[in-house]
C-alpha cells in the first residue's frame, strides 16, 4: 500500500471517530440547541468504519496474516486491548457519574443486571438476533460486537475450504442472525474494494472521477437526508414494531448506498493518492499520532461524555460546558490510551501461545 494512501485512510478513520464523537455530545442537557459541530453524522460514520475495516482485513491477510493463528492472535489482541478496560471501566464511571447526577443519567442508559452485561459485551453477544444489550452507557459498543463476527465469518471464507467452510460458515451466521447479517453487506464491499483487479489498475483519470464523483454523492446523500427518509420508508412498508427490532440495522439500505459512495472514494483515492503526498506526506505525524488512538476514542467517549457531564453540571453552562467535556474527554482518551494502545503487545503475547497451540485450518490462505 502506498505510503500516501495509508496516510489517507488513517485519516479517515480518525474523522469518522471523531464524527461518532461530536455526534454523541449532541445530547440533551449538554449542549445549547443547534450550537453542536458537526453532530448529525454518526451513523454515516460508523458505516465508513465498517467498510475501512473490511478493506483492512483484506489488505493484512494478503500481505502479513496469512496465517490463521496469527490472524486470529492479532485480532484478538487488537481488540480485546480497548475492549476489555472498556468494558470493565463504563460500569464505574456511569456508578459515579448518577451519583453525581442521577437526573443526567435517568432514562439515557441501563444500570442492571452487570453479569449479562459484563460477560455479553466480553463474549460480542450482545446484538445476536434480537436481542440488543446495552453495554452500560456504551451505546457505540454495539458496533464492535458486528465486526467481531464479521472477523470470524471472513476467518472461515479464508483460511477452509470445501465441507468445513460451508459448515462453519452456516453456524456463524446462524449464531449472527439477520441484525448482524443485514449489514454484513457494507463490510464485505471494504474487502472486495481491496481485492477487485480493476481497482488496482484503475488509470488516473477514472481515480479522479471516482474520487470527485464520492464527493459529489456524498453530498446529494446529506442533502436528501437518505438515511432518515430510507428508515421512514421502511418503517411504513413493515411496520414501526419491526423495524425497531432490528436497532442500528434498521438504517441497511441507505447504508449499502453510503458503502458504495465509500467504495467509490477509496478507489479513486487509491489511484490519485500521489497526487496529495505534498500535504499528505507533510502532515503524517500528526495523522499518524491521532489515527493511534482512535479505537479507544470510538470505545470509550460515551461513557466519559456523560461522566464528565456529570461532573461540569452545576459549574458550567452554555458552550462552556460543551466544550469543556469534548476537551476533558480527548484528554482522558489520550491517557486512557497509553494503557490501551501501548499494551496490545502484551495481549498479543498471551494470544500468539494460545492460537499456537490450536491445530492448523486444513487451507492457509485462497
Amino acid at each position: 500500500m502506498k505510503k500516501e494512501y495509508s496516510i489517507y485512510l488513517d485519516l479517515v478513520r480518525f474523522s469518522a471517530a471523531m464524527l461518532v464523537f461530536l455526534h454523541h455530545l449532541d445530547k440533551k442537557d449538554i449542549v445549547p440547541s443547534g450550537q453542536a459541530i458537526l453532530s448529525g453524522h454518526g451513523h454515516t460514520a460508523v458505516m465508513l468504519f465498517f467498510v475501512l475495516s473490511g478493506y483492512v482485513i483484506a489488505y493484512v491477510t494478503d500481505t502479513r496474516e496469512k496465517a490463521f493463528a496469527t490472524y486470529a492472535a492479532n485480532r484478538c489482541s487488537r481488540i480485546y486491548s480497548v475492549a476489555l478496560p472498556a468494558v470493565l471501566l463504563t460500569p464505574l464511571l456511569d456508578m459515579v457519574g448518577r451519583y453525581m447526577a442521577p437526573d443526567l443519567y435517568a432514562g439515557s442508559a441501563p444500570f442492571d443486571l452487570w453479569g449479562v452485561r459484563i460477560l455479553s459485551s466480553l463474549l460480542f453477544t450482545n446484538e445476536m438476533w434480537f436481542f440488543s444489550i446495552m453495554s452500560f452507557s456504551n451505546l457505540p459498543y454495539w458496533s464492535l460486537n458486528y465486526e467481531v463476527w464479521y472477523y470470524a465469518l471472513f476467518a472461515a471464507v479464508h483460511f477452509l475450504d470445501g465441507r468445513r467452510r460451508i459448515i462453519t460458515c452456516a453456524v456463524i451466521m446462524l449464531l449472527m442472525g439477520p441484525k448482524m447479517l443485514l449489514l454484513a453487506p457494507v463490510w464485505w464491499i471494504g474487502v472486495w474494494a481491496y481485492r477487485n483487479q480493476w481497482g488496482q489498475k484503475m488509470s488516473e483519470a477514472s481515480g479522479w472521477l471516482l474520487f470527485t464523483g464520492s464527493l459529489v454523492l456524498m453530498s446529494l446523500f446529506l442533502h436528501f437526508e437518505l438515511e432518515e427518509n430510507l428508515r421512514q420508508w421502511l418503517r411504513d412498508t413493515i411496520g414501526i414494531e419491526r423495524t425497531k427490532l432490528l436497532v442500528s440495522s434498521q438504517f441497511f439500505l441507505s447504508h449499502y448506498l453510503l458503502a458504495i459512495i465509500v467504495v467509490m472514494n477509496f478507489l479513486g483515492m487509491r489511484a490519485i493518492a500521489h497526487r496529495f503526498g505534498w500535504l499528505l506526506l507533510r502532515a503524517e505525524r500528526p495523522i499518524r499520532f491521532t489515527a493511534n488512538y482512535t479505537f479507544t476514542l470510538y470505545l470509550f467517549h460515551l461513557p466519559l461524555i456523560w461522566f464528565f457531564a456529570a461532573l461540569f453540571q452545576d459549574e458550567l453552562t452554555g458552550m462552556a460546558y460543551y466544550y469543556a467535556i469534548m476537551a476533558s474527554v480527548l484528554v482522558a482518551v489520550w491517557l486512557i490510551g497509553h494503557i490501551t494502545e501501548d499494551g496490545k503487545e502484551a495481549y498479543r503475547g498471551v494470544f500468539n501461545r494460545l492460537f499456537a497451540r490450536l491445530p492448523r485450518p486444513p487451507r492457509q490462505g485462497t
